[in-house]
């Protein structure tokens, strides 16, 4: 890419040489732009790596033969600030990226924790040591939640954890009622689901008393069909 000048004999001619400059200026930034696109898109995790690159090929396209004295500074200052900008981007896309992983891995890590405290719950109480080990590691992990690149408030932290604990309360009663089958028979295990899922004190709400006492309901005639297979 070059400009070609015509020796300034009149206006007209100062005219076409401005014209000329201003043309090959557009083309210069429209293929940097492109060169800088493709340069980010390939190296979306590294931006130091992209603004190395960027700042050469700027420099190299500045400095190219073709390029005129006089327009060598402005397309190299436009330049690295082009440079300077999409690295801006890069640094905070790789960020946000960078941090749903971490909150994605946070989250699954509490996932397994709830699922061990639910299985710790209905096969043993909420009362046992292995029980309240579980919780203390939850809350731990619901503590990392509490950077604030993850926008996650505290009220939202608190009712998750309370809402954990209320379920845990569910399986308990769960695991009560069967353990009550399999010493009393099925229908006392029913009686007792039947009053202990409705308890007061349980925090939960009748939609998931209701999901429950199914649960339970299921669980016992499950264990009492496994005992009468294995009578005959």
């Amino acid at each position: 890419l070059s400009v070609q000048h015509r020796t300034p004999l009149n206006d007209l001619d100062v005219a076409y040489n401005h014209a000329a400059q201003a043309a090959f200026t557009s083309q210069s930034e429209g293929d940097r732009r492109l060169a800088l696109q493709q340069l980010a898109i390939d190296n979306l995790d590294d931006p130091d790596k992209f603004q190395q690159l960027g700042n050469q090929y700027v420099k190299t396209q500045a400095g190219g033969a073709g390029v005129p004295s006089q327009l060598r500074g402005d397309l190299l200052n436009s330049g690295l600030d082009d440079v300077n900008q999409f690295t801006q981007n890069l640094v905070g896309q790789k960020r946000t990226r960078d941090a749903k992983s971490q909150l994605d891995a946070v989250h699954s890590g509490i996932k397994s924790t709830q699922n061990d405290i639910f299985a710790l719950a209905h096969d043993g109480g909420t009362q046992t040591p292995d029980f309240q080990a579980a919780v203390a590691k939850l809350q731990n992990q619901y503590g990392a939640l509490r950077n604030p690149i993850f926008g996650v408030s505290d009220s939202q932290i608190h009712d998750e954890i309370s809402d954990t604990l209320s379920s845990a309360e569910g399986e308990a009663t769960l695991g009560h009622a069967l353990n009550e089958a399999k010493t009393n028979g099925a229908q006392s295990g029913f009686d007792f689901l039947d009053k202990a899922i409705w308890d007061p004190k349980l925090n939960l709400t009748a939609a998931q008393r209701d999901t429950f006492a199914k649960r339970g309901h299921a669980e016992i005639n499950e264990w009492t069909a496994t005992q009468r297979d294995a009578a005959t």
